[in-house]
């Protein structure tokens, strides 16, 4: 019995000890988690980013004209949209153009035939 007496009180004051040390140790545990954590969501953001650059170039515009999910800023979608739709109502024009110009000369017999156009 004077060794289970002695046992127990060798178990209460490491329960003691353990008590004092664990607060400390659960907030060095804390820590460690936060700075893991942080870590975690840079490494995130920099595979995020650098899958970005590695993008084709084509790809990137794709997604800054027609997505709201690029990584850009809004005034860089904004100009980029515009002068999309600047190129394209502009070759728009230029086909139309090409396109009555050709029904016209056609009609008119213009380019084909005898009175080949000089």
């Amino acid at each position: 019995i004077p060794c289970i007496h002695e046992e127990l009180h060798n178990s209460l004051v490491s329960l003691q000890e353990l008590s004092h040390t664990l607060p400390q140790i659960q907030s060095h545990v804390a820590e460690i988690r936060r700075l893991y954590d942080s870590g975690r969501e840079k490494a995130k953001t920099l595979v995020t980013d650098l899958s970005w650059l590695n993008t084709e170039w084509h790809e990137r515009w794709r997604l800054i004209i027609f997505t709201n999910h690029s990584p850009v800023s809004r005034w860089w979608t904004a100009t980029m949209r515009v002068l999309f739709a600047a190129t394209f109502i502009t070759f728009g024009w230029i086909a139309w153009v090409a396109i009555a110009g050709a029904y016209t000369a056609h009609r008119q017999r213009l380019v084909w035939g005898e009175r080949l156009m000089s």
